[in-house]
C-alpha cells in the first residue's frame, strides 16, 4: 500500500482534497537554493515536533539538525526565527537527517510564526 493510501486511510476521505497540494509544497527540488554541507558542522537539533505542526506535515523528527534556512546558516535557536521572518515564512529548510546522516531539503509554511519545533544549538 503506498504513502497516499495510507494516509488515506487514517485521515479519511476529506484529507484527500487537501493532501496533494500540502505533499507537493514540502518536497521542492534540490537545486533550487546552493547550500554547500560539505563543511557543515553545526546547526539546530530538533528536540520536540509539535503534533500536526507545519514541521511534522514536512516529516521532521526529533534528533534531525536543521543546517540552514534558504542558504543561510543556523548557529544559535534565534537564527531560525529570524531567517524564517526574512524569508516571508517561506523557507526552505536544508536538514540533516538523523535516520541516514543525509541531507535533504523542506519547505514548511509556519502557522503563525512557528514550524512547532523545539531546537538546541549542536555540533555534529
Amino acid at each position: 500500500m503506498n504513502r497516499l493510501a495510507k494516509l488515506t486511510l487514517v485521515l479519511g476521505a476529506a484529507a484527500l482534497m487537501y493532501l496533494p497540494t500540502q505533499i507537493q509544497a514540502i518536497e521542492p527540488a534540490f537545486d533550487r537554493h546552493s547550500f554547500h554541507h560539505d563543511h557543515v558542522r553545526q546547526g539546530l537539533r530538533i528536540t520536540q515536533v509539535s503534533f500536526r505542526s507545519p514541521a511534522a506535515l514536512a516529516r521532521l523528527e526529533c534528533g534531525d539538525v536543521i543546517v540552514a534556512v534558504d542558504g543561510r546558516q543556523m548557529c544559535k535557536p534565534e537564527d531560525l526565527h529570524q531567517a524564517l521572518h526574512a524569508t516571508g515564512y517561506r523557507g526552505v529548510l536544508t536538514v540533516r537527517d538523523a535516520r541516514t546522516g543525509r541531507f535533504r531539503e523542506v519547505r514548511v509554511y509556519p502557522a503563525h510564526g512557528h514550524i512547532g519545533v523545539n531546537v538546541v544549538s549542536t555540533s555534529f
